[in-house]
């Protein structure tokens, strides 16, 4: 019988929630498959996990009050309650210590308490170590992005950025180097005019789910997987920090600036020497008034941005003056 840890972070909770459900509903029927724990770094409360959707949802009710284009087009599923969840399928909850699911007592308590056979990454957001991958037989990750076009963080956005008709996610196997173990399946979601960058990662999620049940008979299978062709990309928290820092903005056409502000949906910028988040902006096609900020691109259009934080102007000045 194969015993199963999922590893998660549940600080995200929107693809983790949809993954792992899917997944305990996809072994439920198959006697030779048991989850055995749900390892969660940071570890909260039901009640916690809550109160952040409900901030989460008032959030974008705000964006969206203020910014028709946030508007998500899908409802934010709850998150799990994953202590009434291990009481009912029998698994247990595990916690490492320091939050490092590397720690060698973390390691070796799967080892004497579990007996491990495979391990599910669904968005833990830290490697695994040499040590730790040779508990497991089989160790498989969910990748937000196609592999090996798009390794590394923020594949959804990249792939928006580089204006991609689709976008897609990828089930791969684990090893010592980052997204560069075989895979196992892919898909695709198309990228749309209007899509967003949430929208997107949950139309990826839901999909991926239903790959759920073809992943298991991959596991129980042992497939190997296919060998990723070409070198690939990989993109990194400080490329995203980069692209998204804009100190001249007079050395930007105003379509490289647009396609920017989609794809991240938030730009730091230096506007006459003073930094603003902003989160749209608009050509003027008449005079600017002195009261305005604004600023001309590089293929000579005035540009001015109309949302910060997606928050009016006076109200972001509020809300930056109380920290």
């Amino acid at each position: 019988m194969d015993r199963i840890i999922i590893f998660t972070d549940f600080s995200t909770l929107l693809v983790p929630t949809i993954l792992t459900q899917a997944t305990l509903k996809a072994v439920t029927g198959i006697e030779s498959i048991q989850i055995a724990g749900i390892c969660v770094r940071n570890f909260k409360k039901y009640h916690h996990l809550i109160y952040r959707h409900s901030r989460e949802f008032l959030k974008t009710r705000i964006k969206t009050f203020f910014d028709k284009t946030q508007h998500q087009k899908f409802s934010r599923p709850l998150p799990i309650n994953l202590e009434k969840l291990a009481r009912q399928h029998g698994f247990k909850i595990l916690i490492p210590p320091d939050e490092n699911i590397n720690h060698s007592k973390f390691i070796r308590q799967l080892r004497t308490e579990f007996e491990p056979t495979v391990a599910l990454s669904f968005y833990c957001l830290q490697k695994f170590s040499p040590d730790l991958l040779k508990t497991f037989k089989y160790s498989v990750n969910y990748h937000n992005g196609l592999l090996p076009t798009y390794r590394g963080l923020m594949a959804t956005c990249w792939s928006v950025y580089h204006q991609d008709s689709a976008t897609g996610y990828t089930f791969h196997r684990l090893n010592k180097k980052i997204d560069k173990g075989n895979t196992l399946l892919q898909g695709t979601v198309p990228i749309k005019t209007d899509s967003g960058i949430p929208d997107l990662e949950f139309k990826k999620a839901v999909q991926a789910s239903k790959n759920i049940l073809g992943l298991m008979e991959i596991i129980m299978k042992r497939e190997p997987g296919q060998v990723q062709a070409g070198s690939g990309n990989y993109f990194s928290k400080n490329d995203s920090k980069k692209i998204t820092i804009i100190d001249k903005p007079s050395n930007y056409s105003h379509d490289e600036l647009i396609n920017r502000l989609r794809a991240f949906g938030t730009l730091l910028m230096n506007i006459e020497g003073v930094w603003y988040d902003v989160t749209r902006l608009e050509e003027l096609h008449t005079p600017p008034n002195s009261s305005e900020i604004y600023f001309q691109t590089s293929d000579v259009r005035i540009m001015r941005p109309s949302r910060f934080r997606f928050l009016p102007f006076f109200m972001y000045k509020i809300l930056k003056r109380t920290g």
